[in-house]
């Protein structure tokens, strides 16, 4: 699959996604702008974006989509202010939703989760001043890596299974500093991920680094 936001989305979306089903591609309809993209299996993947209609207003309607191997469908999020950064999906009836509201004196991260039809807030126990990335444990539950609260701005992976919240230091090799990262990725049918990262012995060098968990 390729999602594409499409040549000029600022002034005229013409978004698409793209399949290739072995010998050729074909263009498949979506019900709306696909921003964040989740696979769980062929025929179970989840995204999220603005409806086509208000794609291009400073406040958009969302939606949530889901591709069950034959047709996309899609349904209407709440309206709520700002707009997502992360999906992470789990199972045809279970997917993460991390929210961005910019405030006038903050900035706020929201999680949610819809299991079947429901979409609840989940409260993230963990202070997170800005999320890198969400992704799936592959065992019902998710991970999380997050920047902690100012000036250290820590950033720790955040890991809900079940109802219990843990948290682990972000590794960095030896003689280096944490300098960004490129978010999560899971590894399908495993409860493994990968994660991209920035490392510094100095302010004038930085080096790429792969984390791997359960590899």
């Amino acid at each position: 699959w390729v999602f594409s936001l499409g040549i000029d989305s600022t002034t005229s979306p013409d978004h698409y996604a793209a399949r290739w089903n072995g010998h050729a591609w074909s263009k498949v309809t979506m019900p709306g702008v696909p921003l964040f993209v989740s696979t769980v299996s062929a025929d179970d993947i989840w995204a999220v974006g603005p409806t086509p209609a208000t794609a291009l207003q400073q406040q958009p309607s969302y939606v949530l989509m889901h591709w069950n191997g034959t047709h996309w469908s899609s349904s209407t999020l709440p309206q709520m202010t700002g707009g997502p950064v992360g999906l992470a999906a789990d199972s045809a009836t279970q997917v993460w939703l991390a929210w961005f509201a910019h405030g006038s004196s903050s900035r706020k991260y929201t999680l949610f989760e819809q299991n079947g039809t429901t979409l609840s807030q989940v409260t993230v126990k963990y202070p997170v001043n800005y999320l890198a990335g969400i992704a799936q444990d592959g065992n019902g539950g998710l991970w999380m890596l997050a920047y902690g609260t100012p000036p250290a701005r820590t950033p720790h992976f955040y890991h809900l299974s079940g109802t219990t919240w843990s948290k682990d230091a972000v590794p960095v090799p030896t003689g280096m500093q944490f300098h960004q990262s490129f978010g999560l990725t899971w590894v399908p049918g495993t409860q493994s991920l990968w994660e991209g990262q920035d490392s510094a012995p100095d302010p004038d060098h930085v080096y790429g680094t792969i984390l791997g968990y359960g590899i």
